[in-house]
């Protein structure tokens, strides 16, 4: 089909959708979107609350626990060692589909009798119970989003660090305060999309850099200060005198290097090894378009997604997934990396496949409108 012009149904603003994704439609057998691209994500991230808290008792064991749920929310809420065991079974709420009333009322029914769990979390989670979104995280806090964390604290979209806070995208960090967008580093504080970096600070776009303090756009340099080469002897002397464990001093170098950021060369688009693909902080992608945080390997033919932290391919419309094929508007699927596949307007759905309308479900294939299912098929 040729392209076509629509009216949003939400905003009333016209967005077009382009003959390809009439060919993406037209494989999942679905019919065309009705919402412009962005209300479309707005509507998903409504169902994702990350970050505001409640203290509340588990419905089951009646313990104080912390939740994402409000405690005047009327339906039940298991902490999570509850909600994964076999003191309840999710098929006793089971419910008979009615032709005659609208689908969403009764999936709506349906919801407000399964319980939930009080926060999402995947893998073994050990002194971390004020961390939503992530996997194996060890000792701690106020994380959100990421995978196999050690002592970090205070951080969005982490994985495989130690010792970190106040991180926002990072990857295989250590020791590292106050970064964004950065990977593979130890010591690293106060810095911007580098990797590759040890011992520094105030780093933009540096690679493979050590002892470097109030530096951008360098690649395999030691001992340097805003750009300007030291000997060993002459950088460490002169970081001394910055005495940056004095607060005043710390801001005045803050401000020091954000003078130095602007002026800095500035790439259109933070975009490695792709191929004819859009969007921002992409790696290893091929004929993805408005997408962004999309990193490791092998991701292709995807639109409007966000967040990925592994292979893609054939998928529209999603929010935070690693390895997974033909998914079409979902949340915080496929959690722990395992293989997933045909989701569709669901969230958080893991290790499973051939899922339609669904909420919370681990390790199942072929379920329609089902909440809280583990290891089952065919609802």
């Amino acid at each position: 089909m040729e392209s076509e012009t629509k009216n949003c149904q939400s905003c009333k603003k016209d967005f077009t959708i382009e003959s390809e994704d009439f060919k993406f439609y037209e494989k999942i057998k679905v019919p065309p979107p009705t919402f412009c691209p962005d209300c479309r994500l707005m509507r998903r991230l409504l169902w994702r609350n990350e970050r505001t808290f409640y203290r509340r008792e588990c419905n089951s064991c009646s313990k104080k626990i912390i939740s994402m749920y409000n405690p005047d929310l009327s339906q039940a809420v298991y902490c999570h060692d509850c909600w994964w065991s076999d003191k309840w079974d999710p098929m006793t709420f089971k419910a008979d589909y009615n032709y005659d009333e609208l689908f969403f009322k009764q999936f709506e029914t349906l919801f407000k009798k399964v319980p939930l769990i009080s926060l999402f979390s995947g893998g073994r989670q050990l002194n971390s119970d004020y961390c939503n979104f992530t996997a194996n995280d060890k000792d701690c806090y106020l994380c959100f989003g990421g995978k196999d964390d050690e002592r970090s604290f205070y951080s969005k979209n982490i994985s495989f660090s130690k010792d970190v806070a106040d991180i926002f995208n990072g990857d295989k960090l250590e020791l590292c305060y106050e970064n964004i967008q950065c990977e593979n580093s130890y010591r690293l504080s106060f810095s911007k999309q580098s990797e590759n970096c040890t011992d520094c600070m105030f780093l933009y776009d540096c690679r493979n850099c050590q002892n470097c303090f109030g530096c951008t756009n360098l690649r395999n340099k030691n001992y340097c200060i805003w750009n300007k080469q030291y000997s060993r002897e002459e950088y460490l002397k002169k970081i001394e005198e910055f005495n940056i464990g004095n607060f005043e001093n710390l801001e005045n170098l803050k401000s020091q290097f954000y003078e130095i950021y602007k002026k800095s060369i500035h790439k259109y688009g933070h975009l490695i090894n792709t191929k004819n693909s859009s969007g921002d902080n992409l790696s290893n992608t091929r004929n993805c378009k408005h997408c962004f945080d999309v990193f490791g390997s092998g991701s292709e033919n995807c639109k409007y997604t966000h967040y990925v932290v592994s292979g893609v391919k054939d998928s529209y419309d999603n929010y935070g997934m690693p390895t997974a094929e033909k998914v079409y508007e979902t949340i915080a699927i496929g959690f722990e990396y395992s293989e997933n596949s045909d989701y569709y307007f669901s969230y958080f759905v893991k290790g499973s496949s051939r899922i339609f309308y669904s909420y919370n479900c681990v390790n199942s294939h072929d379920l329609f409108a089902c909440i809280g299912l583990r290891n089952k098929s065919y609802c």
